[in-house]
């Protein structure tokens, strides 16, 4: 059975193999967790700061640049800050590699230190997959 739709929420609970098209291009084919993992880029570092603001949002870019060189501020509005972060192992192998547990432990002390008021860590959706590949192909 072949379903299109346009609602990537759909798609992921429907289908165990999807493919996704962008201007009439296939640009990816397999489950929803092998494209989110193969195309997703990494983790998505969210943080919400009691403040908003261009210095705030030069405390926080310093600060998340000090934890990840390679990491990418992809918006900005208001107090809230979205980073592309690399894909970072569950416990790095060397005391001076980010991992996902050294990342908790320095956001947890950046509460205090840049006024974080919250953060998340988390894997891109779908949505967001679909959204980076067609935004991608606008710049070709």
């Amino acid at each position: 059975v072949i379903l299109t739709t346009h609602s990537m929420e759909e798609a992921e609970a429907l289908s165990d193999r999807l493919a996704i098209q962008v201007r009439g291009r296939l640009r990816c084919i397999g489950t929803p967790d092998h494209i989110k993992m193969t195309h997703g880029a990494g983790y998505q570092l969210e943080m919400l700061t009691k403040s908003g603001g261009s210095e705030a949002e030069a405390s926080v870019e310093e600060f998340v640049k000090a934890l990840s060189p390679s990491a990418r501020l992809m918006e900005s509005h208001e107090g809230r800050f979205l980073f592309q972060l690399p894909v970072l192992r569950a416990v790095g192998s060397k005391p001076s590699e980010l991992s996902l547990a050294s990342l908790f432990l320095k956001m947890q002390e950046a509460t205090e230190s840049i006024g974080l008021r919250d953060y998340s860590i988390s894997r891109p959706s779908l949505e967001q997959v679909f959204l980076r590949m067609s935004k991608e192909q606008d710049e070709l």
